[in-house]
């Protein structure tokens, strides 16, 4: 490997991208929801008759589906709207069915616009109409299960058709001269009739914010800025003997707060009770807990001896999507591949081609409670040797993707191999060489930024700084790249025929130095996790381990057993053993690499065994293949070569008149630079 020099690389903030935000009541956690809502000029249900066409009321009918990326509902999806009755076409119509040659009941088929579809309904004749929603078999993929489908359907929402007076005075808070129209869906409006022929005097009502993403927050102690509460505003009014659609303000009357039915665990509100002010407005904060969801606020008022007035706040949607340190997972596709032909020295790798010997390494993240991180989160890659795609983003599942290529930089040369977790043979030829299987071992990290992972005593996936706490790997270090595998970070790594040099790093609090774990839960941090590759040459038979096992118990001698195999030109060959009646021998092979390595790369190598003459393996196996086993009880930072063991009997017979010449050859096919396979084998011979 080439020297790593010192670097600290700045550490990058990540923006999360958030998606559009659900105003519904009608939404559901974990299964799709449909709801709908007309909206006038006023802010009401209620629209003018007109003979232009110009009287309408636009019905908005928001869909969504937690189970897709963007908690919109699939693609391509389409709605359609339809009266209750068929006696509401003589009241008011669709817009998007107008240019058809009839006008029917139902409206067109509606595409969404994210979690949108948009109609409007045409008032001309006075009269109240009610709306319904609905999509047939709509596809739901569940997790392990088979695809079903469903039908998606609101209730029916009530529009209602005035006249232009009557317009004008609801819209100015008066009362309206014609009471016999059904006033059904005030209720829906935020507002509570305080019966059912006229229409009430006060209302409360809930003052939606600027921009609707802000009705989205996180779970609590989320990062990235985002904020896990809220703070919803209510308004109660007084409409009666005002000229003001906005009605007058009534100040200093108490109002209480609470939940939607069912909502996430842990979400809290704060105060449950307060009091509006000289604008008659009233606000209330909403706290969330540590798991995703939705949920609504209730305000409500009394005045005087009239009913109760109740007004329910826009959905609020709590996500997660902050990866976790938790939920990082990073691994390569391939964990050998091929790299080089030769390394005639130790600073000298002749590798091939990048473009075409590389693997795909895979980011996967999920948040705190294993939910999809949010689309297009940022990760970035390190590597110790060759090149790699510095930056990737997630896509709906959370994954990442980037390419680790071959070449230069060098991986790392340890300069002395530590004996551990080798077998003793191979520790002893490699101490004191040059080249040891370590050498040829590629550290890659990924980084994101996130939240640590904690241990969740309790269980309600907050940090509690009392009762919760860390392990000792779940306080991250700064990210480093660990050349020498050695498990730490190093400021003083050796390097032959220089000076020490600094492990690469990430210098995240800019300090100038790699920094440890800083002893604190570190909700907004750079996490981070490493994998290892392989990277392996050609068969090198001085590095290789192949070995024959003749015992005279076994019927197997280095000398001729009989005076038919003294045979000028087999005598005296350190590749021929001699077999008696039945003898057996033995052979052992292990085939590495200039570094002493296995030759899997890309899970294609396999050792074998070919027999000719009056011979047999014992157990009828001719193939073992590596499958991959290039690691110590597969510790990615301990590479070691599988040994497959060969064992031959002699089958000529307890007589013979002639010698009986067998060839063993042990060989290993795998693959090399751009995809050439190669086969090389050893050859041993015995006579009987």
């Amino acid at each position: 490997m080439t020297p790593i020099i010192f670097r600290a690389i700045l550490a990058l903030s990540l923006f999360s991208i958030l998606g559009c935000v659900d105003d519904s009541e009608q939404f559901t956690l974990g299964e799709p929801s449909l709801s709908l809502l007309g909206t006038g000029g006023c802010g009401r249900n209620s629209a003018p008759v007109a003979e232009d066409g110009s009287g309408t009321v636009t019905i908005t009918v928001t869909g969504r589906d937690p189970r897709t990326p963007t908690g919109d509902l699939r693609s391509g999806t389409t709605v359609k709207l339809d009266f209750a009755d068929e006696a509401d076409l003589a009241t008011a119509y669709f817009r998007s069915s107008e240019n058809s040659t009839e006008l029917t009941t139902s409206s067109g088929d509606l595409p969404f616009s994210g979690s949108r579809a948009r109609d409007e309904v045409v008032c001309f004749r006075e009269g109240t109409v009610s709306v319904i929603a609905t999509i047939t078999d709509y596809a739901i993929d569940a997790d392990g299960d088979e695809a079903r489908t469903v039908e998606l359907k609101t209730g029916p929402f009530p529009i209602r058709c005035l006249s232009a007076i009557d317009y004008n005075r609801e819209c100015s808070g008066l009362p309206l001269i014609d009471s016999g129209i059904d006033f059904g869906g005030a209720d829906d409006m935020g507002v509570d009739a305080a019966d059912a022929d006229r229409p009430p005097a006060w209302s409360i009502r809930f003052l939606p914010p600027e921009n609707e993403t802000d009705l989205e927050i996180g779970i609590k102690d989320s990062a990235f800025g985002r904020p896990d509460n809220l703070l919803l505003r209510f308004q109660v009014i007084d409409l009666s003997g005002t000229t003001s659609a906005d009605g007058d303000a009534l100040a200093n009357l108490p109002v209480t707060f609470s939940l939607s039915d069912n909502p996430p665990p842990n979400v809290a509100i704060e105060p449950a009770m307060g009091q509006t002010d000289e604008n008659g407005i009233v606000a209330v904060r909403l706290n969330a807990g540590g798991t995703p969801g939705v949920v609504t606020v209730l305000a409500q008022t009394t005045i005087g001896e009239g009913g109760p007035l109740t007004a329910r706040s826009a959905t609020v949607v709590i996500r997660g999507g902050i990866p976790s340190a938790s939920g990082f997972q990073f691994l390569c596709e391939d964990p050998v591949i091929a790299a080089f032909t030769a390394r005639p020295s130790w600073d000298n790798y002749q590798f091939g081609i990048g473009r075409n010997d590389f693997t795909t390494c895979v980011a996967q993240l999920s948040d705190r409670v294993a939910g999809r991180v949010d689309i297009a989160t940022q990760v970035f890659f390190l590597t110790e040797a060759g090149s790699v795609d510095q930056a990737s983003t997630t896509d709906e599942n959370g994954i990442a993707v980037t390419s680790l290529r071959i070449g230069p930089p060098a991986p790392y040369e340890i300069v002395e191999i530590p004996a551990n977790g080798y077998e003793a043979d191979a520790d002893q030829r490699y101490l004191n060489s040059d080249f040891n299987p370590r050498d040829g071992l590629v550290t890659v990290v990924a980084v994101t930024r996130g939240e640590e992972d904690f241990v969740d005593v309790n269980g309600n996936k907050v940090w509690d700084e009392f009762e919760d706490y860390q392990l000792a790997n779940m306080d991250l270090a700064e990210p480093c790249i660990d050349a020498n595998d050695d498990g730490e970070c190093q400021v003083d790594l050796d390097v032959r025929g220089d000076e020490p040099y600094a492990e690469a790093f990430r210098d995240t609090n800019n300090d100038g130095i790699w920094s440890d774990g800083n002893g604190t839960w570190d909700k907004d941090t750079e996490i981070w996790q490493a994998t290892h590759v392989l990277w392996t040459g050609l068969f090198d038979r001085e590095r290789s381990l192949i070995q024959v096992e003749c015992q005279p118990g076994d019927q197997c001698y280095l000398d001729p057993a009989s005076e038919l195999c003294r045979i000028p030109g087999i005598v005296g060959d350190e590749g021929t053993y001699f077999l008696g009646p039945g003898g057996r021998i033995t052979v052992r092979a292990r085939f590495n690499d200039t570094n002493g390595n296995c030759l899997d790369a890309y899970g294609e190598g396999e050792t074998y065994v070919e027999v000719d003459g009056s011979l047999e393996e014992v157990r009828g196996l001719t193939q073992n293949d590596i499958r991959g086993e290039c690691f110590l009880d597969s510790i990615p930072t301990q590479p070691r070569a599988p040994t497959h063991t060969y064992e031959f009997a002699d089958t000529s017979g307890l007589m013979v008149e002639e010698a009986q010449l067998s060839t063993i050859r042990v060989g290993v096919r795998y693959r090399t630079l751009n995809g050439t396979q190669r086969d090389e084998f050893v050859t041993f011979h015995t006579c009987r």
